[in-house]
């Protein structure tokens, strides 16, 4: 859900065997969480949970890394 308060779910899929990394960023381009570091993941659908309690409110940036792709969403935490 988007806004969220304090956790939110990231969905992502792949079509096959990917290196991965998902990091979240403040809008000042500060790395705030790391929740996957360039981590091997076979094809299918993942979930990974974020948990922002121990953040102020405001929005941020989601970034998943593969070899070929670079995804990006924003996020509003609400307290």
């Amino acid at each position: 859900p988007n806004p969220f308060n304090p956790t939110t779910t990231i969905e992502f899929q792949l079509n096959k065997q990917e290196n991965i990394s998902l990091k979240i960023f403040n809008l000042n381009g500060e790395l705030v969480a790391n929740l996957i570091n360039k981590k091997d993941f076979g094809a299918g659908t993942y979930r990974v949970t974020f948990d922002a309690s121990n953040l102020a409110s405001g929005n941020y940036i989601y970034q998943l890394n593969t070899a070929t792709k670079k995804l990006a969403g924003k996020m509003t935490f609400l307290k």
